[in-house]
């Protein structure tokens, strides 16, 4: 069902149980042992906030950040994270307001789910939470980085690495997905030119100076463009 897919499961029963809130955890993540009472505190104390992220580091790097909040660069047409890569310092110590939270570590207020529905299960995988937030704060609604919630990433254990052929698929499937549903028509034909000649030549040059299996990566960067033009909302696996 994938990660939009299995996530709706549980917060369709959350909601039906009568939850406040949602929390969206991934498996491969080491937390601090007051991460969830720092987003609820800051949830509680403004009823306009409806989703909540924590700060992220990586976990074979427990002072670098993985994120810290996450924006959408229209230049790049796609989605972008503040601070990644970079060593922990005081410039990510702020609450701030972000365009978007990642799945790794979302809270949502169940309020939110009632007005703007769950994860779009098109997306299958990656760029749903992205989605998500857009709707959110379409609906009127604050989403919100808060530092002083920590959490260590094992970054892409599950698809085994963001050069992946599954990882490659659906990023390049699913970012330009993501701006059909939330941009206007003229952006998007930006976005596919962008994509086109700057993100899939990048990404190749990158798979044939250092990755393996070379060709069957390649070929799953050009199947998630395909099938996005094609409107194959089928997932293929690798």
């Amino acid at each position: 069902m994938g990660f939009a897919g299995g996530n709706n499961v549980g917060i369709r029963y959350a909601v039906e149980k009568g939850a406040d809130y949602v929390f969206i955890l991934n498996n491969d993540t080491v937390v601090d042992e007051l991460f969830l009472d720092k987003l609820i505190n800051y949830a509680e104390s403004d009823s306009l906030i409806g989703i909540l992220g924590s700060k992220i580091y990586y976990h074979s790097e427990p002072n670098i950040i993985w994120f810290s909040g996450g924006y959408f660069n229209r230049l790049k047409g796609g989605m972008s994270v503040k601070g990644m890569g970079v060593e922990d310092n005081k410039n990510f110590n702020k609450v701030i307001d972000v365009d978007y939270i990642t799945g790794c570590t979302l809270l949502v207020k169940s309020e939110v789910i009632k007005k703007i529905g769950i994860f779009d299960k098109e997306y299958f995988n990656y760029a749903e939470d992205a989605d998500f937030c857009f709707r959110a704060k379409r609906a009127g609604y604050k989403v919100v980085f808060v530092p002083s919630s920590i959490v260590w990433h094992k970054v892409a254990n599950t698809m085994k690495g963001n050069f992946s052929p599954f990882y490659l698929y659906f990023q390049s499937k699913n970012r330009l997905l993501l701006v059909k549903k939330n941009f206007s028509k003229i952006y998007l034909i930006y976005a596919v030119f962008v994509h086109i000649f700057c993100y899939i030549p990048y990404k190749l040059l990158i798979i044939w100076l250092k990755k393996e299996k070379k060709l069957k990566t390649s070929l799953s960067l050009f199947l998630g463009t395909y099938d996005f033009f094609v409107g194959n909302k089928k997932p293929r696996f690798f």
